[in-house]
């Protein structure tokens, strides 16, 4: 597969998940706040040795994987940006698990390979976890 062929296999999930995205809208939920927030919040301001286990046992989560969020959020961002930002941050994964399928199922001609691989990134990206 060249190099413009792999244009839209990232491009594509991107525009998809930064669509639900807008589409979805704002949520505001308990992981949220107590801790994809707070956790990058306690890491930059120095407070590891203050608040013990205060997003209770999320506490021990590495906080730097929450850090891009805490730093758009808190910079004033507007909403609808971060959450775009995300969903194309992550819809990555998509493209690399459609790249996986495609070289896994090299053997097959190339109308089944795409197939193929289309369906392994669905059954991939469909999963609970």
């Amino acid at each position: 597969m060249g190099r413009a062929a792999r244009f839209p296999v990232f491009c594509l999930p991107a525009a998809v998940c930064a669509a639900w995205t807008v589409y979805a809208g704002k949520d505001v939920n308990w992981d949220l706040l107590n801790y994809h927030y707070y956790l990058p919040f306690e890491l930059l301001a120095g407070r590891l040795e203050q608040d013990f286990f205060a997003a209770s046992a999320q506490s021990y989560l590495n906080p730097i994987g929450y850090v891009p969020f805490y730093l758009m959020v808190s910079s004033g961002w507007h909403s609808v940006a971060v959450s775009i930002v995300l969903a194309v941050a992550h819809s990555l994964s998509i493209g690399l698990l459609y790249l996986l399928g495609w070289k896994l199922f090299a053997h097959l001609p190339g109308r089944d390979r795409a197939i193929v691989s289309i369906l392994a990134t669905a059954l991939g990206t469909g999963t609970a976890v």
